[in-house]
């Protein structure tokens, strides 16, 4: 007979997860139907896509729920948070789980729970989580012998003390678990013990023992080459490609990534890929390569935005995207990036009590925060130039605004003066003084100019003072002085204002004569060009030819 507490716990369990996922969740449909391990490679095909995933992490729960299997739903709501990016789902249904299969006396399931989830916040970044479901798999194998895993716990014990820095103890718990996974035939079976060949090399690369990196490296492969185990054989370049890495061997580490990376991408494994893309923007740095380094950096924080997933070489990617973006005087980026970096370096990725204080304490964030008031402060001054020139922008386009409604109101004006005008105002006054020139040849010159002026003499192309005085039989002399003394003009200003008086007038009866051009209306009235035509017309009426016609028409 079972005891009591197992009824509770189990009630206890349901309850939850029939709450966080009601009835209306548990409905049928075809993803149900498929088993467990075709709803979990479903999950792995889709993982990170749009919504997919997230279906088939569902189906898995709902799939769970109905079954009564406590198991399988911990896996579902693991899935859920790894879609989801939202560690609840696996710490509430781990902690249930947990608790249930302790009370329940399956010890064993509640230990491979434990470190199933250290596995996760490891694949987070998230140490001090992952070291505390570890030391509780650790207490509950004190009292519970399992050399497999005992094993497996010091090797997440060991992953969390590197992350903390302390690689020694790391290195001497992995070789202590690797003297027990070296004894079993079929080790490559279990993915963690298998890897643990070739984290004992990077412990040593940690350790800056390279020489010893390369050769337990090598050891590596030579084992999974024996037992033809393809998996692992494609991650022992990207291992290479790390220790030559921090061994400062750029060019190697350009050639090992670009053939393993590949194979990360396949394997989904965006730990190992943004810690790729990190070394690879770095390395093309250091060779000289700026395009291909921004963009693995570029490459890096994207995969850094989508997954959450920290990794120090970020401090990296940030840093370079920063002198990018100032060398390029963009502002904004440069000020975003900076953010990134200060708000990377305040992010707990390492131990919590250990780590956030050697961020603060080894890194220049006093320094890093001035540069961002720098920043700031050039992007507001920059913002109120930008409201002040769009100030005056206004300022001046209303003013031509104005002015145009003003010259508008003016032209109008003026129209009106000339059209109702018979004759056209003198814009040239010559002071009159009296000449050498007998009276009667004054009085004979000026009766001439009258009838030149009837005759419409005036609209000949050709005229000019010396063929005016030809045909008036005196010399130019005489003629020049009798048109100053009687008009108070030079000779062109007459002749002009008597061809611009003719053509206001012939302007104002003759609509077939507004539909000339402008050069046709000069030729007419005497201009040999169009431009000494409106040069003239605009002197004596102060408006543009084109303007006094337009307004003519509108009038009519």
């Amino acid at each position: 007979m079972k005891p009591y507490s197992f009824y509770i716990l189990n009630l206890l369990f349901f309850i939850f997860f029939k709450i966080t996922y009601s009835q209306n969740d548990i409905k049928k449909d075809s993803l149900i139907k498929l088993s467990y391990d075709e709803l979990s490679n479903g999950f792995y095909d889709n993982y990170g896509t749009s919504g997919n995933g997230k279906k088939f992490a569902l189906a898995y729960i709902k799939k769970s729920i109905a079954d009564k299997d406590t198991l399988k739903i911990y896996y579902g709501n693991k899935f859920l948070s790894l879609q989801t990016n939202n560690d609840v789902f696996i710490n509430k249904a781990g902690n249930l789980a947990i608790d249930f299969f302790e009370k329940t006396k399956n010890k064993k399931i509640a230990i491979n729970i434990l470190l199933d989830r250290s596995e996760y916040f490891l694949q987070k970044n998230k140490t001090s989580k992952s070291l505390l479901d570890a030391l509780k798999a650790k207490k509950i194998l004190s009292k519970y012998k399992n050399d497999s895993l005992e094993a497996l716990t010091k090797i997440y014990i060991a992953f969390c003390k590197s992350d903390i820095g302390k690689e020694n103890e790391a290195l001497q718990l992995m070789k202590s678990a690797n003297k027990y996974i070296l004894r079993c035939n079929n080790f490559h079976k279990n993915n963690l013990f298998a890897s643990l060949q070739i984290n004992i090399p990077l412990r040593y690369m940690k350790l800056k023992q390279y020489d010893s990196a390369h050769i337990y490296n090598n050891k590596a492969y030579n084992l999974f080459k024996k037992i033809d185990y393809s998996v692992f054989i494609n991650i022992i370049s990207f291992i290479r490609a790390k220790i030559n890495y921090e061994s400062k061997n750029f060019h190697k580490t350009i050639i090992d990534l670009n053939s393993s990376i590949k194979n990360i991408k396949a394997d989904k494994n965006y730990k190992n890929l943004i810690d790729a893309y990190c070394m690879l923007g770095y390395s093309h740095n250091k060779t000289n390569n700026k395009l291909a380094s921004l963009k693995f950096n570029l490459l890096a924080d994207s995969l850094h935005n989508i997954y959450k997933i920290n990794n120090p070489k970020l401090e990296s990617v940030f840093n370079s995207l920063i002198i990018y973006y100032k060398n390029k005087k963009n502002l904004k980026k440069q000020l975003y990036y900076t953010n990134k970096l200060i708000k990377f370096k305040e992010t707990d990725y390492l131990n919590v009590q250990q780590i956030t204080k050697n961020l603060s304490e080894n890194y220049d964030k006093p320094k890093l925060i001035e540069e961002r008031n720098k920043i700031v402060a050039k992007l507001k001054q920059e913002a109120l130039f930008n409201k002040l020139w769009y100030a005056i922008s206004i300022l001046i386009v209303i003013s031509v605004l104005l002015y145009q409604i003003y010259r508008k109101k003016k032209y109008k004006k003026q129209f009106l003066k000339i059209v109702n005008q018979e004759k056209l105002a003198q814009t040239e006054n010559i002071k009159n003084s009296s000449t050498s020139l007998s009276e009667e040849i004054v009085q004979d010159l000026s009766q001439k100019l009258i009838e030149f002026e009837k005759n419409n003499s005036f609209l000949n192309k050709n005229l000019n003072l010396k063929s005016l005085a030809d045909d008036f039989n005196t010399n130019s002399n005489y003629l020049s002085k009798v048109i100053n003394q009687t008009k108070n003009q030079s000779f062109s200003n007459y002749v002009n204002q008597l061809r611009i008086s003719y053509a206001v007038n012939q302007l104002k009866k003759d609509t077939l004569l507004r539909k000339y051009t402008i050069k046709a209306i000069a030729s007419e009235v005497g201009f040999k060009n169009p431009e000494s035509f409106s040069k003239a017309f605009y002197k004596f009426t102060n408006l543009k030819p084109s303007y006094f016609i337009k307004q003519l028409n509108e009038k009519s």
